[in-house]
């Protein structure tokens, strides 16, 4: 990188050499073959802008799945809609503020403190801090499916409690 860095065409050619497959096959597994090819050209694009800030002491792998990953990220929230599992907690919390006696809106805390510490910050890092599936698999040394068990475990423990709260008591 740092040759790059310094204006060497030939340096990029190897960067691209070696990054360029695991990069498309980043895109590949979550996109169609036209936004992978598009957000793939924008990862290098993004790369061959910001090269003068990239530290050649770290990694550079990493440093471009950061890019490919941000770029991911801006993708889905421009242009897929909230996933259910999303809607359906945001509804099921406004049901349980709505049915509380004085009306009062509860804070996302509030909500959360019925849960336990683990599933609490599991949801306060996909919905609050937004991480990925792909970001909490990671830094939890977890698969994404794993990931994805315990958030619906989490979002099914709220359920169960507003089904009590709210009178239901109803079974599945």
């Amino acid at each position: 990188m740092h040759f790059y860095q310094e204006g060497e065409p030939a340096a990029f050619e190897e960067l691209y050499f070696r990054h360029s497959g695991k990069v498309y096959a980043f895109f590949k597994a979550r996109l169609n073959q036209s936004e992978a090819e598009d957000l793939f050209q924008n990862t290098f694009m993004r790369v061959h802008q910001a090269r003068a800030r990239f530290n050649v002491d770290l990694p550079f792998l990493p440093w471009i799945f950061s890019i490919a990953r941000n770029l991911l990220t801006d993708h889905f929230r421009k242009h897929r809609p909230v996933p259910l599992e999303e809607n359906k907690l945001i509804s099921l919390a406004d049901r349980r503020i709505e049915s509380e006696e004085k009306r009062s809106r509860a804070s996302w805390d509030e909500i959360l403190r019925l849960l336990p510490d683990e599933q609490k910050r599991l949801i306060e890092r996909r919905f609050g801090e937004e991480e990925s599936f792909e970001d909490i698999a990671r830094i939890d040394a977890i698969s994404q499916v794993s990931a994805r068990k315990r958030l619906n475990r989490a979002i099914q423990g709220l359920r169960r409690h507003f089904k009590v709260q709210g009178g239901r008591n109803e079974k599945k």
